[in-house]
């Protein structure tokens, strides 16, 4: 999965571009959901399936055992 994130007209794609346009604090944070849960949980930012600065998550026929929503957020201050 691969996000990108717009900011206007501006399409940002990599940590640099986030952090001039959002600031040095400013992130990208991954969450999953079952189909039979009713709250997201977490992906922390040192699991080793994010790369390119948490622009990318890649995942296996393994990680997905059954339906699952995955959404990604970005967090400014």
């Amino acid at each position: 999965l691969t996000a990108v994130i717009y900011h206007g007209s501006t399409r940002i794609t990599t940590i640099s571009e986030l952090h001039s346009i959002f600031g040095a604090n400013a992130f990208l944070q991954w969450k999953w959901q079952r189909l039979d849960e009713s709250s997201f949980g977490t992906i922390s930012s040192s699991d080793s399936r994010l790369s390119q600065d948490g622009f990318c998550f890649t995942l296996s026929a393994s990680d997905v055992d059954t339906k699952v929503t995955f959404l990604c957020e970005l967090i400014t201050d």
